[in-house]
């Protein structure tokens, strides 16, 4: 077939690209554009190519996904690299309009002319990142490189990574680390067929280290992170917690194997004014009626923006999308993920919307727009469990996306510009409070990790009050101080001090016996026997050592559809077969091993 003209081209699909959200404003660049070229042999011919192009959004005005509006700016490929995979930020002020791009690696497949998609650019050579950063002036649409790098010259890939407005600092954690240069090679060819192609040029060794980009200084300071490897997590700010900020982790992967997704149950915080990490617990929902209820699964390269009630009582991150990180046995492929999760701060709780069903999405850029919008830029929809190939899907010719209104929990085509967040019943409804916030569970279940940790989310609220307290056993909030022992009797006192010594008398007598019974239970069962109600899993600070917890009652079985939705099906109980768990596969993901209990440093 020969080569068509610029009209014969269609815009199908993109994926893999970078976004940053300037005064409600999206700014997409990089990754790739897959392009119907028409017929050949009555069946369709697409083509693969490096976005040349910058993609503005605009949602300062009321618009509609149906009929997209956005802007064209041609990127200098002859300088500029297209990048898969990495970071960029508005690092702008007032008066200062700039874009930060970083991060990532180099997209491998054909350059194309900006104004002539028939035009191939072969013979430019493209050089590999190696800690660099670009400079775009929206203004006078203009780029600069940063003379500063990374000491250690890496640009990470599908690194957890954000921009703090507060703090002026961008953050990119672990992910993988991509060193190596590699060019296209005329005649056509590309990274996906240049088999001389150094291999972790594509997939590279993962980085454990946070990098920090001081935009005051124009300056990377990197650092070892307190914990394992991992890669495709999610990072979000918020901007209010702590002195300058926090930063919240969560998901991801220790390898690229489908088995090896970290838990939503380990969610990492990073204090920016402190530099301490913390590793919080997060609660999942409860059993109904004795069954198990859908829980957020271990998922990577997914979408999750953040949004804060009026009050500032909650916080609550949206997670859409992604890649599945566990293995479902008797599935070919693993699920990739269309549900809406939402983990709300500072209760460490996760809720399920009830939205609409749609099409999951994969390796999608996502921010917030307005205040109450989530915007994922993709079209690359999963069917039947599996990416369709390129000439699969259908070539609308236009840039879709997709809007999730945060506030009604829900997707939808229309924006409505300068509307405020509020959140949602099915959020309020376990938090306390209501669409304005309020919240009264501000505590997690079993408390925080410990005091720095409970400090941090002492937040005055925009109401006067003081959002914080000591935290009991159920996760519900005390007050720190309280008037009721004023005037206290000495009587009194005395009857609670004899009080406490009988009980704990009682308790010590009642540990003996226990202890006592598990030693002559040991004697008269197998030690390699898991039993009937016990599975293996992984705690944070233990390593790869193997802890046993406990369940009870049936599982559920739950498989993710195509279109998001759930199925379940009850799966008992038997013989020494480890448990199942709600996806179907046999062992609890990893959690963040080794990571520090409370500030670093600290096991």
């Amino acid at each position: 077939m020969s080569r068509l003209d610029e009209s014969d081209l269609k815009y199908c699909w993109a994926q893999e690209q970078q976004i940053a959200v300037r005064n409600d404003k999206a700014y997409v660049v990089g990754g790739l554009i897959y392009e119907n070229r028409g017929l050949e042999n009555g069946k369709a011919k697409g083509e693969y190519y490096a976005n040349p192009d910058i993609w503005v959004f605009d949602f300062t005005k009321d618009t509609s996904a149906d009929s997209p509006e956005y802007t064209n700016i041609p990127v200098p490929v002859e300088n500029v690299p297209i990048l898969r995979f990495g970071a960029l930020w508005d690092i702008g002020s007032k008066d200062d309009d700039k874009l930060l791009m970083s991060q990532g690696q180099l997209q491998r497949d054909i350059l194309l002319d900006s104004s002539n998609h028939t035009n191939t650019l072969y013979s430019l050579e493209r050089k590999a990142p190696n800690g660099a950063a670009w400079e775009y002036s929206i203004s006078s649409n203009s780029w600069k490189k940063v003379e500063t790098t990374t000491k250690d010259k890496i640009s990470a890939v599908k690194a957890a990574q954000a921009f703090s407005q507060k703090a002026q600092k961008g953050f990119v954690l672990n992910g993988l680390s991509t060193q190596n240069e590699y060019y296209i090679l005329p005649p056509g060819k590309t990274i996906r067929e240049n088999k001389e192609a150094p291999q972790d040029a594509v997939r590279g060794e993962l980085a454990n280290r946070l990098a920090v980009y001081d935009n005051k200084k124009k300056e990377w300071t990197v650092e070892e992170a307190p914990f394992m490897f991992f890669e495709g997590a999610e990072m979000v700010v918020l901007e209010n917690a702590g002195d300058e900020g926090m930063l919240v982790v969560l998901g991801g992967a220790t390898s690229s194997r489908a088995e090896d997704g970290i838990s939503f149950k380990d969610i990492l915080v990073y204090d920016i004014a402190t530099k301490e990490w913390f590793n919080q617990s997060a609660s999942f929902p409860e059993p109904k009626n004795g069954i198990a209820q859908p829980t957020p699964r271990p998922r990577r390269e997914f979408c999750a923006v953040a949004a804060s009630a009026p009050d500032g009582s909650s916080h609550n991150v949206y997670v859409y999308g992604g890649r599945a990180a566990y293995k479902v046995e008797g599935r070919e492929f693993a699920p990739f993920m269309g549900e809406n999760w939402v983990l709300s701060i500072p209760s460490f709780t996760w809720t399920q919307l009830p939205a609409t069903p749609f099409n999951t999405q994969v390796d999608l850029a996502c921010g917030k727009v307005g205040q109450k919008y989530m915007f994922a830029f993709t079209n690359n929809p999963v069917v039947n469990g599996k990416v369709l190939a390129g000439n699969e899907r259908e070539c609308t010719g236009k840039l879709d996306y997709q809007l999730l209104d945060l506030s009604a929990g829900d997707w939808t085509r229309e924006y409505k510009a300068g509307q405020e967040y509020t959140v949602p019943k099915a959020i309020y409804s376990k938090i306390g409070g209501d669409e304005k916030g309020g919240a009264t569970l501000v505590t997690p279940k079993g408390g925080f990790v410990n005091d720095a940790m409970t400090d941090l989310f002492k937040i005055k609220r925009s109401d006067g009050a003081v959002q914080g307290g000591s935290s009991n056993s159920d996760g519900s909030s005390s007050p720190g101080s309280s008037s009721a022992s004023k005037g206290m009797s000495g009587g009194a006192i005395a009857g609670i001090v004899i009080g406490a010594i009988a009980a704990f008398a009682l308790v010590a007598v009642i540990l003996f016996l226990v202890r006592k019974k598990k030693r002559n239970a040991r004697k008269t069962v197998n030690s390699d026997s898991d039993g009937p109600h016990e599975v293996y899993g992984y705690v944070p600070g233990e390593g790869n050592k193997p802890t046993v917890r406990a369940e009870a009652g049936p599982q559920v079985e739950q498989v993710y559809e195509a279109d998001g939705t759930t199925t379940a099906a009850m799966s008992e109980l038997a013989g020494n077969r480890a448990v199942s768990e709600l996806d179907g596969y046999a062992r609890e993901p990893p959690a963040y091993n080794s990571m520090a209990k409370g500030p670093q440093g600290q096991r």
